[in-house]
Formats: C-alpha cells, structure tokens, sequence
C-alpha cells in the first residue's frame, strides 16, 4: 500500500489533474463519476479484500460498504493531495510519511470497522 499510494500521489495526485478532476465535477462532466466507476471502486474493493484476507477478516456482503470502508484511506491520501496541491497546505512533512501515517491508521483500526459494520444500516434514517 505504501508503495502503490506514493505512486498514486506522485503519478495521478498531481495539481493539475486535480485541478482538471474538480473543475470537471463543478461543472458537472462525467470524467470524476466515469473514473470513479470504472477505475476507483474496483481499487477500493480489491484494497479492502486483500487487506480483510492479510489480517484473516470476513467482508461485510454488502459492496457499498465494502466501498466505503476503502475510502477511509483512498479518500484521505486525496484530501492531503488536494491540501497540498490547491490549498497550498500540509507542505512540511515529507508526502511518503503522510501516506504511511494514513495507511498506518486504515490498517490499525481495519478490524474493528469491519466488525462495526457487519450488518450495516445503509440509510441515514434507520
């Protein structure tokens, strides 16, 4: 993961392609739910499978929830990419030890999200 997410950052977490992923979705083109589609949830799932597969977890059945639990991390490693690169923030530690705190983080409290959201509610008024 530490690998594959500085990768990700220093290849497609760039200030231009974020610039061009947001402004894309303020004014509502397709490239942001394209990508998210085709490329982000099947990464989101295969992160999830093969972290809950390492650590000897059962997947809640539900996809959505399996989706939401991956983007814990993918969302938070973008979120630093776009404070980084649009905010002009979070400029002095070093991306690679930011990313491996946010891995860190997933990774150490994997087991228990799971086993909070064996049996999900999936919506907000249940």
């Amino acid at each position: 993961l530490n690998q594959f997410y500085g990768d990700y950052y220093e290849n497609v977490l760039t200030r231009k392609w974020l610039r061009l992923f947001l402004y894309s979705s303020l004014a509502e083109g397709q490239m942001a739910s394209n990508y998210i589609g085709a490329i982000i949830m099947r990464l989101l799932e295969t992160i999830v499978e093969e972290v809950a597969h390492e650590q000897n977890l059962a997947l809640p059945s539900d996809k959505a929830v399996i989706h939401e639990v991956g983007w814990n991390l993918h969302g938070a490693i973008s979120h630093f990419a776009i404070r980084r690169h649009l905010y002009d923030a979070s400029q002095t530690v070093v991306p690679e030890t930011v990313i491996a705190m946010h891995i860190h983080t997933f990774l150490s409290g994997f087991a228990n999200l799971l086993k909070d959201y064996q049996a999900p509610r999936l919506l907000a008024d249940e």
